[in-house]
């Protein structure tokens, strides 16, 4: 039974979404959008091939969301800096969200997209021995959900995993992470785990990467994360931070203190995620979080080209 919290978030995240989508409408892509099958019909990609010839690292790119917001469109400027400062093939995936479709339809649309991708990696120049999964908060979750999976299954294995303020546990009480009554509060990280699974499925591993068995910690391949100082997730971040160094994980970790969740999306969207605050909301921002947000990437990019090589 959905609660009213659980309802009502719902309820704005459907109506966040076609905002998105519309707002987006109009925008020139530096990739490709294509149309991929996946188990449920289709799903949408956008493409930034590797320059050159020959099979090249590939970064799959998933955008955040609390699961339930967001489009494949909005981190385009994100990707195309990795693009650009690696020569990679760089791939965003977009994914069927909650509460309409909760778990497992977000992480089946993105792991049989990944799939794909390697079924043709000779039409699409993939080195299937140097690819990394990409992602943001929610789409952090599943950027490591689907470096498990391919290691689970043996359709593919990642390289590497880039986790930026990533999500990982959506078992514990929103309470016991935060009591700010702005951003991520309490209510809305209920909310947000009660419309993506019911409530006995969420120390699974596959919803909650940190509950995850210390047998399938030490199968994941390298990782960078990237931790927020002003974050509710924080602390679930530093948690698995600990968990792969004890398995033996190689991780590169940087922490921004002033940075608040989500920094790197909102900076690199801003006419989306920032133009539209509030005095008062801009007002929480640090002054220089674009110098911080370049600082971000600047290390995920950095990570990227050490675990992939050139």
């Amino acid at each position: 039974m959905i609660s009213e919290n659980g309802r009502a978030f719902g309820e704005l995240s459907i109506q966040k979404s076609r905002e998105n989508r519309e707002f987006t409408r109009n925008m020139v892509l530096h990739g490709e959008k294509i149309t991929i099958p996946v188990r449920s019909g289709t799903s949408e990609a956008i493409l930034y091939p590797a320059a050159g010839e020959g099979p090249a690292p590939t970064i799959f790119e998933i955008y955040g969301g609390c699961f339930s917001q967001g489009y494949v469109d909005n981190n385009d400027r994100m990707r195309t800096r990795m693009h650009q400062a690696t020569g990679y093939n760089v791939i965003g995936l977009d994914y069927r969200k909650s509460p309409e479709h909760p778990y497992p339809c977000g992480i089946e649309d993105v792991f049989d997209a990944v799939c794909y991708f390697v079924e043709h990696a000779q039409q699409y120049r993939i080195d299937p021995a140097r690819m990394a999964t990409w992602g943001h908060s929610a789409g952090g979750n599943f950027a490591c959900v689907l470096a498990m999976l391919g290691a689970e299954t043996g359709r593919y294995q990642m390289k590497c995993m880039l986790l930026d303020y990533p999500y990982l546990d959506a078992w514990k009480p929103g309470i016991e992470k935060t009591t700010s009554p702005t951003g991520l509060t309490a209510d809305v990280l209920d909310a947000m785990n009660e419309i993506y699974a019911p409530l006995e499925q969420r120390r699974d591993g596959h919803i909650s990467p940190v509950y995850a068995s210390d047998a399938t910690i030490a199968a994941l391949p390298s990782a960078a994360i990237v931790i927020c100082g002003v974050d509710p997730l924080n602390t679930e971040a530093e948690v698995m931070t600990r968990r792969l160094i004890d398995a033996g994980v190689e991780v590169l970790v940087k922490k921004f203190p002033r940075a608040s969740h989500g920094f790197l999306e909102h900076w690199f969207f801003k006419e989306y995620y920032m133009d539209a605050l509030s005095p008062e909301e801009r007002a929480g921002l640090p002054a220089d979080i674009g110098d911080q947000a370049e600082e971000g990437l600047a290390f995920v990019i950095g990570a990227a080209k050490h675990f992939l090589g050139a």
